[in-house]
């Protein structure tokens, strides 16, 4: 089971990924203001637990690891918390004294490289558990293509002889892509 917000997708999108996830996909809808939106999800995530009993929660992102806390207590659920890198750049206020509660109250957490992993640290979270899994790619669908259609796309594109650097991730000035473009 996996509940998720699927914002950043068509509805069509929505659909066909929905037909062939070999998985049933809870849907969270968009709910205007940060405190109904907080009480909506919440109450999906509860029903949810009820109704499926799962054995492990898996909570990605600052909202849904704080979230994730939130049900610990109520049912000793265990649970990992999946760190980006993102969260952990608030190092004051609520929002930062909200997200190193969390975090620490996971009994696991994943970071996603090990720049996550000092970030998190950097920020005061010592989980008990820790592990970096990079993020990956499935190496049977994704390949350095032959030359001769590398050449040929190239071609297609009007980049024949051009450099060529392609970036996968969000434009953002964390990840530096303004200054490999420079």
């Amino acid at each position: 089971l996996v509940v998720a917000s699927q914002d950043y997708a068509s509805a069509s999108e929505v659909a066909e990924f929905g037909r062939i996830a070999p998985y049933q996909i809870v849907r969270l809808r968009s709910v205007m203001g940060a405190p109904l939106e907080a009480l909506y999800r919440h109450s999906v995530l509860q029903r949810s637990i009820r109704r499926h009993a799962p054995d492990v929660l898996i909570a990605s992102g600052s909202r849904s690891v704080m979230l994730a806390a939130t049900r610990w207590g109520a049912r000793r659920l265990p649970w990992v918390a999946v760190g980006h890198g993102t969260e952990f750049g608030v190092r004051r206020g609520w929002q930062a004294g909200c997200t190193r509660g969390a975090f620490r109250r996971a009994d696991s957490v994943i970071c996603v490289s090990e720049y996550t992993r000092k970030e998190m640290h950097a920020a005061g979270i010592l989980p008990r558990r820790e592990w970096v899994i990079p993020n990956g790619g499935d190496v049977t669908r994704f390949q350095v293509l032959p030359t001769s259609e590398s050449a040929e796309l190239r071609q297609e594109l009007g980049l024949a002889d051009a450099r060529l650097i392609v970036t996968v991730g969000n434009v953002s000035l964390r990840k530096g892509q303004d200054i490999v473009v420079k």
